[in-house]
Protein backbone atom coordinates (compact mmCIF):
# COMPACT_ATOMS: atom_id res chain seq x y z
CA UNK A 1 0.00 0.00 0.00
CA UNK A 2 1.19 3.78 -0.15
CA UNK A 3 4.34 4.68 2.03
CA UNK A 4 2.89 7.90 2.79
CA UNK A 5 -0.12 7.22 5.33
CA UNK A 6 -2.80 10.11 4.67
CA UNK A 7 -5.00 11.19 7.37
CA UNK A 8 -7.12 8.60 9.81
CA UNK A 9 -10.37 10.76 7.92
CA UNK A 10 -9.46 9.57 4.75
CA UNK A 11 -8.96 5.99 5.61
CA UNK A 12 -11.11 4.81 8.44
CA UNK A 13 -14.61 5.69 6.81
CA UNK A 14 -13.62 3.84 4.38
CA UNK A 15 -13.03 0.16 5.49
CA UNK A 16 -16.74 -0.58 6.01
CA UNK A 17 -17.42 0.33 2.18
CA UNK A 18 -14.80 -2.07 0.96
CA UNK A 19 -15.85 -4.69 2.91
CA UNK A 20 -19.27 -4.30 1.65
CA UNK A 21 -18.03 -4.18 -1.66
CA UNK A 22 -16.63 -7.41 -1.83
CA UNK A 23 -19.16 -8.70 -0.30
CA UNK A 24 -21.50 -7.38 -3.19
CA UNK A 25 -18.99 -8.52 -6.05
CA UNK A 26 -18.36 -12.13 -4.28
CA UNK A 27 -22.29 -12.59 -3.85
CA UNK A 28 -22.66 -11.66 -7.50
CA UNK A 29 -19.73 -12.26 -9.81
CA UNK A 30 -21.26 -10.48 -13.01
CA UNK A 31 -20.83 -7.76 -11.19
CA UNK A 32 -17.02 -7.48 -12.25
CA UNK A 33 -18.35 -7.34 -15.70
CA UNK A 34 -20.07 -4.33 -15.16
CA UNK A 35 -17.20 -2.77 -13.44
CA UNK A 36 -14.73 -3.45 -16.48
CA UNK A 37 -14.82 0.54 -17.11
CA UNK A 38 -14.01 1.13 -13.41
CA UNK A 39 -9.82 1.65 -12.51
CA UNK A 40 -9.83 -0.03 -9.36
CA UNK A 41 -6.64 -0.78 -8.17
CA UNK A 42 -4.54 -1.55 -4.94
CA UNK A 43 -4.46 2.36 -3.92
CA UNK A 44 -8.42 2.04 -4.21
CA UNK A 45 -8.13 0.15 -0.80
CA UNK A 46 -7.22 1.05 2.83
CA UNK A 47 -6.74 -2.35 3.93
CA UNK A 48 -4.47 -5.12 1.96
CA UNK A 49 -7.29 -7.80 2.69
CA UNK A 50 -10.10 -6.53 0.57
CA UNK A 51 -7.70 -5.84 -2.34
CA UNK A 52 -6.74 -9.55 -2.73
CA UNK A 53 -10.10 -10.77 -2.12
CA UNK A 54 -11.17 -7.84 -4.83
CA UNK A 55 -7.99 -9.02 -7.46
CA UNK A 56 -8.97 -13.04 -6.52
CA UNK A 57 -12.84 -12.77 -7.57
CA UNK A 58 -11.68 -10.43 -10.63
CA UNK A 59 -8.87 -13.49 -11.96
CA UNK A 60 -11.32 -15.62 -11.35
CA UNK A 61 -14.61 -13.85 -13.08
CA UNK A 62 -11.64 -13.27 -16.11
CA UNK A 63 -10.90 -17.17 -16.07
CA UNK A 64 -14.66 -17.89 -16.55
CA UNK A 65 -16.05 -18.90 -13.27
CA UNK A 66 -19.51 -17.71 -12.02
CA UNK A 67 -20.20 -18.87 -8.84
CA UNK A 68 -17.53 -18.38 -6.17
CA UNK A 69 -18.27 -20.89 -2.94
CA UNK A 70 -15.36 -22.29 -1.08
CA UNK A 71 -14.86 -25.49 -3.16
CA UNK A 72 -14.38 -23.86 -5.95
CA UNK A 73 -11.87 -21.05 -4.73
CA UNK A 74 -9.85 -23.82 -3.14
CA UNK A 75 -9.83 -25.60 -6.51
CA UNK A 76 -8.54 -22.53 -8.52
CA UNK A 77 -5.77 -21.69 -5.82
CA UNK A 78 -4.58 -25.06 -6.46
CA UNK A 79 -4.51 -24.56 -10.02
CA UNK A 80 -3.41 -21.30 -9.29
CA UNK A 81 -0.67 -21.23 -6.73
CA UNK A 82 0.92 -17.78 -7.43
CA UNK A 83 -1.60 -14.82 -8.22
CA UNK A 84 0.95 -12.28 -7.44
CA UNK A 85 5.15 -12.99 -8.16
CA UNK A 86 6.86 -14.21 -4.77
CA UNK A 87 3.10 -15.23 -2.83
CA UNK A 88 1.39 -18.17 -1.74
CA UNK A 89 -2.56 -17.11 -2.60
CA UNK A 90 -3.24 -20.14 -0.93
CA UNK A 91 -1.84 -18.67 2.16
CA UNK A 92 -3.20 -15.40 2.13
CA UNK A 93 -6.56 -17.42 1.13
CA UNK A 94 -6.10 -18.53 4.18
CA UNK A 95 -4.39 -16.16 6.54
CA UNK A 96 -7.36 -13.64 5.57
CA UNK A 97 -10.23 -16.00 7.01
CA UNK A 98 -10.88 -17.66 3.80
CA UNK A 99 -14.74 -18.35 2.60
CA UNK A 100 -15.46 -17.77 6.74
CA UNK A 101 -14.73 -14.44 6.39
CA UNK A 102 -16.69 -13.91 2.56
CA UNK A 103 -19.70 -15.71 3.91
CA UNK A 104 -19.85 -13.10 6.89
CA UNK A 105 -19.92 -10.02 4.40
CA UNK A 106 -22.52 -12.01 2.28
CA UNK A 107 -25.06 -12.08 4.92
CA UNK A 108 -24.21 -8.66 5.70
CA UNK A 109 -25.06 -7.00 2.07
CA UNK A 110 -28.24 -8.98 1.99
CA UNK A 111 -29.63 -6.02 4.50
CA UNK A 112 -27.56 -3.56 2.51
CA UNK A 113 -29.14 -4.27 -1.10
CA UNK A 114 -28.78 -1.99 -4.33
CA UNK A 115 -26.34 0.06 -2.42
CA UNK A 116 -23.07 -1.29 -4.35
CA UNK A 117 -22.79 1.78 -6.15
CA UNK A 118 -22.96 3.88 -3.05
CA UNK A 119 -19.80 1.80 -1.34
CA UNK A 120 -17.95 1.69 -4.90
CA UNK A 121 -18.51 6.07 -5.20
CA UNK A 122 -17.44 6.41 -1.24
CA UNK A 123 -14.43 4.46 -1.66
CA UNK A 124 -13.18 6.40 -4.93
CA UNK A 125 -13.85 9.43 -2.84
CA UNK A 126 -10.95 8.30 -0.28
CA UNK A 127 -9.24 7.64 -3.14
CA UNK A 128 -8.99 10.96 -4.65
CA UNK A 129 -8.62 12.25 -1.04
CA UNK A 130 -5.60 10.33 -0.21
CA UNK A 131 -4.46 11.18 -4.23
CA UNK A 132 -4.68 14.82 -3.53
CA UNK A 133 -2.88 14.58 0.07
CA UNK A 134 0.14 12.53 -1.31
CA UNK A 135 0.39 14.86 -4.03
CA UNK A 136 0.88 17.84 -1.81
CA UNK A 137 -2.49 19.36 -3.23
CA UNK A 138 -4.37 18.67 -0.01
CA UNK A 139 -3.83 20.33 3.54
CA UNK A 140 -6.30 18.49 5.41
CA UNK A 141 -5.81 20.19 8.50
CA UNK A 142 -6.58 23.79 7.27
CA UNK A 143 -9.56 25.48 8.61
CA UNK A 144 -12.38 26.95 6.40
CA UNK A 145 -15.10 29.33 6.93
CA UNK A 146 -18.82 27.68 5.73
CA UNK A 147 -21.31 29.98 4.78
CA UNK A 148 -22.94 29.96 8.12
CA UNK A 149 -19.78 31.22 9.31
CA UNK A 150 -19.00 27.74 11.25
CA UNK A 151 -15.50 27.08 10.72
CA UNK A 152 -14.47 23.27 9.48
CA UNK A 153 -11.46 21.28 9.08
CA UNK A 154 -10.88 21.05 5.46
CA UNK A 155 -10.45 16.88 6.32
CA UNK A 156 -13.82 16.81 7.71
CA UNK A 157 -15.92 18.62 5.70
CA UNK A 158 -14.68 16.45 1.93
CA UNK A 159 -15.54 13.47 4.13
CA UNK A 160 -18.77 14.39 4.33
CA UNK A 161 -19.61 15.31 0.94
CA UNK A 162 -20.13 12.76 -2.16
CA UNK A 163 -18.42 11.77 -4.78
CA UNK A 164 -19.76 14.36 -7.20
CA UNK A 165 -19.37 17.38 -4.96
CA UNK A 166 -15.53 16.48 -4.11
CA UNK A 167 -15.25 16.71 -7.52
CA UNK A 168 -17.10 20.65 -7.88
CA UNK A 169 -15.16 21.31 -4.91
CA UNK A 170 -11.85 21.46 -6.16
CA UNK A 171 -13.17 22.09 -9.94
CA UNK A 172 -14.33 25.15 -9.02
CA UNK A 173 -11.23 25.92 -6.91
CA UNK A 174 -9.02 24.87 -9.71
CA UNK A 175 -11.03 26.85 -12.01
CA UNK A 176 -10.84 30.06 -9.73
CA UNK A 177 -6.50 29.51 -9.77
CA UNK A 178 -6.39 29.21 -13.67
CA UNK A 179 -8.55 32.34 -14.16
CA UNK A 180 -6.73 34.13 -10.82
CA UNK A 181 -3.14 33.23 -12.73
CA UNK A 182 -3.83 34.28 -16.02
CA UNK A 183 -5.98 36.73 -15.41
CA UNK A 184 -9.52 37.55 -16.29
CA UNK A 185 -10.87 39.98 -18.88
CA UNK A 186 -14.31 39.15 -17.76
CA UNK A 187 -15.61 41.52 -14.67
CA UNK A 188 -18.59 39.41 -12.31
CA UNK A 189 -20.94 40.29 -9.87
CA UNK A 190 -24.25 40.01 -8.80
CA UNK A 191 -26.66 41.06 -11.22
CA UNK A 192 -28.77 42.75 -8.66
CA UNK A 193 -26.07 44.46 -6.82
CA UNK A 194 -26.28 48.13 -7.47
CA UNK A 195 -29.83 47.91 -8.86
CA UNK A 196 -30.85 51.28 -6.73
CA UNK A 197 -27.93 53.10 -7.85
CA UNK A 198 -28.64 52.90 -11.19
CA UNK A 199 -31.93 54.56 -11.01
CA UNK A 200 -29.95 57.21 -9.27
CA UNK A 201 -27.98 57.65 -12.69
CA UNK A 202 -30.84 57.54 -14.54
CA UNK A 203 -32.76 60.09 -12.33
CA UNK A 204 -29.74 62.15 -13.37
CA UNK A 205 -31.59 62.51 -17.15
CA UNK A 206 -28.64 60.37 -18.77
CA UNK A 207 -30.32 58.18 -21.41
CA UNK A 208 -29.95 55.06 -21.02
CA UNK A 209 -31.88 53.30 -23.98
CA UNK A 210 -33.17 49.45 -24.75
CA UNK A 211 -36.11 47.97 -23.66
CA UNK A 212 -38.39 40.42 -22.49
CA UNK A 213 -41.71 37.12 -20.83
CA UNK A 214 -45.12 35.86 -21.32
CA UNK A 215 -45.24 33.80 -24.38
CA UNK A 216 -46.42 30.65 -24.15
CA UNK A 217 -46.90 30.02 -27.86
CA UNK A 218 -43.38 30.48 -28.33
CA UNK A 219 -43.37 27.72 -25.53
CA UNK A 220 -45.62 25.65 -27.30
CA UNK A 221 -43.60 25.49 -30.48
CA UNK A 222 -39.87 25.62 -28.90
CA UNK A 223 -40.99 23.82 -25.00
CA UNK A 224 -38.94 26.89 -23.74
CA UNK A 225 -34.83 26.38 -23.21
CA UNK A 226 -33.69 23.55 -22.24
CA UNK A 227 -29.91 22.48 -19.93
CA UNK A 228 -27.53 21.58 -22.45
CA UNK A 229 -29.92 23.60 -25.42
CA UNK A 230 -27.91 26.35 -27.66
CA UNK A 231 -30.80 28.73 -28.78
CA UNK A 232 -29.89 31.49 -31.13
CA UNK A 233 -31.97 34.73 -31.70
CA UNK A 234 -30.81 36.46 -34.91
CA UNK A 235 -32.72 39.95 -35.25
CA UNK A 236 -31.79 43.29 -36.82
CA UNK A 237 -29.88 45.95 -35.25
CA UNK A 238 -32.17 48.47 -32.88
CA UNK A 239 -35.49 45.81 -33.39
CA UNK A 240 -34.37 44.81 -29.59
CA UNK A 241 -32.31 41.28 -29.42
CA UNK A 242 -31.30 42.74 -25.88
CA UNK A 243 -34.99 43.68 -24.48
CA UNK A 244 -36.67 40.98 -26.21
CA UNK A 245 -34.15 38.73 -24.11
CA UNK A 246 -34.61 40.18 -20.89
CA UNK A 247 -38.47 40.39 -20.92
CA UNK A 248 -39.11 36.76 -22.53
CA UNK A 249 -35.53 34.99 -20.68
CA UNK A 250 -34.32 36.66 -18.25
CA UNK A 251 -38.02 37.22 -16.55
CA UNK A 252 -38.06 33.27 -17.35
CA UNK A 253 -35.05 32.50 -15.54
CA UNK A 254 -36.16 34.30 -12.31
CA UNK A 255 -39.64 33.06 -12.01
CA UNK A 256 -38.27 29.80 -12.31
CA UNK A 257 -35.55 30.21 -9.51
CA UNK A 258 -32.85 29.14 -12.05
CA UNK A 259 -29.20 30.78 -11.90
CA UNK A 260 -27.21 32.25 -14.94
CA UNK A 261 -24.91 33.97 -15.96
CA UNK A 262 -25.57 37.15 -18.47
CA UNK A 263 -22.33 38.29 -20.33
CA UNK A 264 -22.82 41.75 -21.37
CA UNK A 265 -20.71 42.03 -24.63
CA UNK A 266 -21.60 45.43 -25.97
CA UNK A 267 -24.43 46.32 -23.32
CA UNK A 268 -22.81 47.71 -19.69
CA UNK A 269 -24.39 46.82 -16.53
CA UNK A 270 -26.47 50.04 -15.77
CA UNK A 271 -28.12 49.74 -19.42
CA UNK A 272 -29.23 46.08 -18.54
CA UNK A 273 -30.89 47.81 -15.33
CA UNK A 274 -32.40 50.75 -17.13
CA UNK A 275 -34.42 48.08 -19.30
CA UNK A 276 -35.15 45.56 -16.56
CA UNK A 277 -36.50 48.02 -14.31
CA UNK A 278 -38.90 49.16 -16.81
CA UNK A 279 -39.51 45.68 -18.01
CA UNK A 280 -40.38 44.76 -13.93
CA UNK A 281 -42.55 47.68 -13.70
CA UNK A 282 -44.38 46.51 -16.55
CA UNK A 283 -44.65 43.28 -16.77
CA UNK A 284 -44.79 41.67 -12.73
CA UNK A 285 -45.63 44.86 -11.01
CA UNK A 286 -48.47 46.39 -13.73
CA UNK A 287 -47.44 49.87 -12.89
CA UNK A 288 -45.02 50.95 -15.81
CA UNK A 289 -42.52 53.22 -15.67
CA UNK A 290 -41.62 54.14 -19.44
CA UNK A 291 -37.72 53.78 -20.33
CA UNK A 292 -38.21 57.29 -21.65
CA UNK A 293 -39.37 58.56 -18.40
CA UNK A 294 -36.89 56.48 -16.49
CA UNK A 295 -34.22 58.43 -18.90
CA UNK A 296 -35.23 61.77 -18.20
CA UNK A 297 -34.68 61.32 -14.30
CA UNK A 298 -35.83 64.02 -11.96
CA UNK A 299 -37.90 61.58 -10.79
CA UNK A 300 -41.26 62.41 -8.13
CA UNK A 301 -42.77 60.16 -5.74
CA UNK A 302 -44.72 58.36 -8.37
CA UNK A 303 -41.18 56.58 -9.92
CA UNK A 304 -39.50 56.42 -6.43
CA UNK A 305 -42.55 54.11 -5.37
CA UNK A 306 -42.30 51.87 -8.79
CA UNK A 307 -38.47 52.05 -8.38
CA UNK A 308 -38.54 51.00 -4.63
CA UNK A 309 -41.22 48.42 -5.43
CA UNK A 310 -39.36 46.99 -8.33
CA UNK A 311 -36.08 46.62 -5.64
CA UNK A 312 -38.32 45.06 -2.94
CA UNK A 313 -39.53 42.68 -6.10
CA UNK A 314 -35.57 41.71 -6.11
CA UNK A 315 -35.26 41.33 -2.45
CA UNK A 316 -37.75 38.60 -2.73
CA UNK A 317 -35.49 36.42 -4.97
CA UNK A 318 -32.33 34.74 -4.15
CA UNK A 319 -29.21 37.82 -4.94
CA UNK A 320 -27.42 35.41 -6.10
CA UNK A 321 -29.42 33.96 -8.92
CA UNK A 322 -28.14 36.10 -11.76
CA UNK A 323 -24.33 36.99 -12.09
CA UNK A 324 -23.60 39.35 -14.55
CA UNK A 325 -20.41 39.31 -16.50
CA UNK A 326 -19.30 42.48 -17.80
CA UNK A 327 -16.60 41.66 -20.77
CA UNK A 328 -13.74 44.55 -20.82
CA UNK A 329 -12.24 42.54 -24.18
CA UNK A 330 -14.05 39.74 -25.75
CA UNK A 331 -12.05 36.30 -25.77
CA UNK A 332 -14.23 33.77 -26.04
CA UNK A 333 -12.09 31.28 -23.94
CA UNK A 334 -12.63 33.85 -20.58
CA UNK A 335 -16.87 32.86 -21.37
CA UNK A 336 -15.80 29.06 -21.55
CA UNK A 337 -14.12 29.42 -18.86
CA UNK A 338 -16.51 31.38 -16.44
CA UNK A 339 -19.21 28.54 -17.42
CA UNK A 340 -17.34 26.18 -16.16
CA UNK A 341 -16.30 27.86 -13.41
CA UNK A 342 -19.94 28.60 -12.03
CA UNK A 343 -21.85 25.77 -13.69
CA UNK A 344 -20.83 23.59 -10.23
CA UNK A 345 -22.26 26.12 -8.23
CA UNK A 346 -25.55 25.51 -10.01
CA UNK A 347 -25.55 28.41 -12.86
CA UNK A 348 -27.04 26.26 -15.18
CA UNK A 349 -28.39 28.86 -17.71
CA UNK A 350 -26.38 31.67 -20.10
CA UNK A 351 -27.65 34.90 -21.89
CA UNK A 352 -24.48 35.80 -24.41
CA UNK A 353 -25.67 39.28 -26.06
CA UNK A 354 -23.88 39.59 -28.04
CA UNK A 355 -22.41 36.37 -29.82
CA UNK A 356 -19.98 36.76 -32.37
CA UNK A 357 -16.28 36.33 -33.54
CA UNK A 358 -13.54 37.72 -30.71
CA UNK A 359 -10.72 39.44 -31.32
CA UNK A 360 -8.21 37.22 -30.51
CA UNK A 361 -5.80 37.08 -33.03
CA UNK A 362 -6.57 33.90 -36.23
CA UNK A 363 -5.18 33.37 -39.85
CA UNK A 364 -8.70 32.64 -40.90
CA UNK A 365 -11.66 34.76 -42.24
CA UNK A 366 -14.50 36.43 -40.11
CA UNK A 367 -16.83 33.81 -40.56
CA UNK A 368 -14.70 30.73 -40.24
CA UNK A 369 -13.53 32.18 -37.00
CA UNK A 370 -17.48 33.07 -35.80
CA UNK A 371 -18.49 29.14 -36.73
CA UNK A 372 -15.35 27.35 -34.90
CA UNK A 373 -16.50 29.66 -32.03
CA UNK A 374 -20.09 28.34 -32.01
CA UNK A 375 -18.22 24.98 -32.03
CA UNK A 376 -16.52 25.77 -28.84
CA UNK A 377 -19.19 27.21 -27.06
CA UNK A 378 -21.52 24.41 -27.62
CA UNK A 379 -18.99 22.33 -27.25
CA UNK A 380 -18.82 23.58 -23.31
CA UNK A 381 -22.57 23.59 -22.83
CA UNK A 382 -23.63 20.51 -24.57
CA UNK A 383 -25.49 18.32 -21.93
CA UNK A 384 -22.25 15.45 -22.54
CA UNK A 385 -20.51 18.13 -20.81
CA UNK A 386 -21.74 21.01 -19.12
CA UNK A 387 -25.53 20.72 -19.80
CA UNK A 388 -25.75 24.52 -19.60
CA UNK A 389 -28.68 26.31 -21.33
CA UNK A 390 -28.04 29.07 -23.44
CA UNK A 391 -29.64 31.53 -25.28
CA UNK A 392 -27.34 33.96 -27.55
CA UNK A 393 -27.96 36.80 -29.51
CA UNK A 394 -26.97 37.21 -33.56
CA UNK A 395 -26.93 40.42 -35.76
CA UNK A 396 -29.15 39.85 -38.53
CA UNK A 397 -27.38 39.95 -42.14
CA UNK A 398 -26.60 43.24 -42.52
CA UNK A 399 -29.04 44.73 -45.21
CA UNK A 400 -31.76 41.95 -44.78
CA UNK A 401 -34.75 42.95 -45.73
CA UNK A 402 -35.99 40.09 -46.57
CA UNK A 403 -39.68 38.82 -45.93
CA UNK A 404 -38.61 35.31 -45.54
CA UNK A 405 -36.24 34.76 -42.84
CA UNK A 406 -34.25 31.50 -43.03
CA UNK A 407 -30.94 30.61 -42.01
CA UNK A 408 -29.35 31.99 -45.52
CA UNK A 409 -30.01 35.28 -43.70
CA UNK A 410 -27.42 34.83 -41.43
CA UNK A 411 -25.11 35.20 -44.47
CA UNK A 412 -21.03 33.29 -45.11
CA UNK A 413 -21.76 32.48 -41.20
CA UNK A 414 -24.60 30.32 -41.36
CA UNK A 415 -22.69 27.28 -40.41
CA UNK A 416 -23.16 28.39 -37.05
CA UNK A 417 -26.19 27.34 -36.68
CA UNK A 418 -25.48 23.61 -37.34
CA UNK A 419 -24.71 23.25 -33.30
CA UNK A 420 -27.85 25.27 -32.61
CA UNK A 421 -30.96 23.39 -31.28
CA UNK A 422 -33.52 26.23 -31.96
CA UNK A 423 -32.73 29.48 -34.35
CA UNK A 424 -35.54 32.29 -33.67
CA UNK A 425 -35.46 35.00 -36.30
CA UNK A 426 -37.23 38.36 -36.37
CA UNK A 427 -38.33 41.22 -38.32
CA UNK A 428 -40.71 44.20 -37.91
CA UNK A 429 -43.92 44.28 -39.89
CA UNK A 430 -43.50 45.58 -43.31
CA UNK A 431 -45.74 48.37 -44.09
CA UNK A 432 -47.61 46.96 -47.08
CA UNK A 433 -48.23 43.91 -44.62
CA UNK A 434 -50.78 45.96 -42.64
CA UNK A 435 -54.54 45.61 -42.69
CA UNK A 436 -56.14 46.36 -46.32
CA UNK A 437 -52.55 46.81 -47.90
CA UNK A 438 -51.42 44.66 -50.80
CA UNK A 439 -49.32 42.22 -48.85
CA UNK A 440 -51.61 41.68 -45.58
CA UNK A 441 -50.59 39.53 -42.98
CA UNK A 442 -53.05 37.25 -41.90
CA UNK A 443 -52.79 36.67 -37.77
CA UNK A 444 -55.17 34.05 -36.57
CA UNK A 445 -55.04 32.33 -33.03
CA UNK A 446 -56.26 28.91 -32.39
CA UNK A 447 -59.72 28.67 -30.08
CA UNK A 448 -61.24 24.92 -29.00
CA UNK A 449 -64.58 25.16 -30.20
CA UNK A 450 -66.54 23.13 -27.33
CA UNK A 451 -69.36 22.24 -30.04
CA UNK A 452 -67.45 20.68 -32.80
CA UNK A 453 -64.67 19.55 -30.10
CA UNK A 454 -62.05 20.92 -32.51
CA UNK A 455 -58.98 23.72 -32.98
CA UNK A 456 -60.34 26.35 -34.66
CA UNK A 457 -58.62 29.21 -36.23
CA UNK A 458 -59.31 32.78 -35.21
CA UNK A 459 -58.75 35.61 -36.73
CA UNK A 460 -56.55 38.27 -35.24
CA UNK A 461 -57.37 42.02 -35.91
CA UNK A 462 -53.95 44.15 -36.25
CA UNK A 463 -53.66 47.78 -35.37
CA UNK A 464 -52.06 50.43 -38.24
CA UNK A 465 -51.12 52.46 -35.16
CA UNK A 466 -49.25 49.97 -33.54
CA UNK A 467 -45.83 48.21 -33.98
CA UNK A 468 -45.32 43.91 -34.43
CA UNK A 469 -42.23 41.89 -35.12
CA UNK A 470 -42.91 38.34 -36.93
CA UNK A 471 -40.95 35.40 -35.04
CA UNK A 472 -39.73 32.68 -37.35
CA UNK A 473 -38.45 29.69 -36.59
CA UNK A 474 -35.91 28.10 -39.10
CA UNK A 475 -34.56 25.72 -36.62
CA UNK A 476 -36.27 23.79 -34.16
CA UNK A 477 -35.30 20.40 -32.77
CA UNK A 478 -38.05 20.48 -30.21
CA UNK A 479 -41.45 21.25 -32.04
CA UNK A 480 -42.48 22.78 -35.32
CA UNK A 481 -41.23 25.62 -37.45
CA UNK A 482 -44.12 26.52 -40.40
CA UNK A 483 -45.79 28.96 -38.29
CA UNK A 484 -44.84 31.88 -36.95
CA UNK A 485 -45.65 34.28 -34.31
CA UNK A 486 -46.41 37.91 -34.27
CA UNK A 487 -45.49 39.81 -31.04
CA UNK A 488 -47.14 43.66 -30.58
CA UNK A 489 -44.57 45.65 -29.30
CA UNK A 490 -44.30 48.66 -26.56
CA UNK A 491 -40.33 49.28 -26.89
CA UNK A 492 -41.19 52.61 -24.26
CA UNK A 493 -42.43 49.78 -21.53
CA UNK A 494 -40.21 46.72 -23.05
CA UNK A 495 -43.70 44.93 -23.23
CA UNK A 496 -43.62 42.13 -26.08
CA UNK A 497 -47.22 40.42 -26.47
CA UNK A 498 -47.81 37.32 -29.02
CA UNK A 499 -50.60 38.67 -30.77
CA UNK A 500 -51.24 35.20 -32.55
CA UNK A 501 -49.99 32.80 -35.53
CA UNK A 502 -49.04 33.68 -38.80
CA UNK A 503 -47.79 31.53 -42.01
CA UNK A 504 -45.23 33.08 -44.26
CA UNK A 505 -44.46 30.44 -46.92
CA UNK A 506 -41.09 31.45 -48.86
CA UNK A 507 -41.83 32.35 -52.46
CA UNK A 508 -38.35 33.57 -53.71
CA UNK A 509 -35.11 35.19 -51.79
CA UNK A 510 -36.63 38.21 -51.26
CA UNK A 511 -40.53 37.56 -51.66
CA UNK A 512 -43.01 35.57 -49.77
CA UNK A 513 -46.42 35.07 -49.56
CA UNK A 514 -48.85 35.35 -46.98
CA UNK A 515 -50.86 32.06 -46.49
CA UNK A 516 -54.35 32.72 -45.30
Amino acid sequence: MNENVPCIEFITPCKVHESLFIGYCWNKPLIYKRMADQKITRDTFTLEIWWFYYNLGKIMFESGIRVFDDKTVYSFLISNPEIERGMSATKQYNDYGGYITIEQLIKECKNDEQNMEYHLDEMKKFELLRYYEREGLLNPNKEIELKNNKKVLLKNLLASLSMPKVQSFFKVKFAKANINLSGSRIKVSNFFDGLKESAQEFNKGESMGLPFFNSPRLNRICKGVKKGDLVYLVLSSGVGKTTFSINKFILGLIEANEKALIFANEEGKMKFHHTFISTVASEILKTPIPRERLSLGNYGKEEWDIINAVNKWVDEHNPDLLKMCEIQKYILQDVIDNIELYKPMGYNYVFFDTFKPDGSIQDKARWEKFSDHAQDIYNCIKPSVNNVGCLATIQLKIGSDYRYLDLDCIGKAKEVVEVADKVLMGRLLFEDEYPGEGKEVKVYDKIYDENTNMVVKEEKLLDESKEYMVLFIPKNRDGGKSEQIVYEIDYNNNVWNEVGYTCIRKNSSRGGVTMH
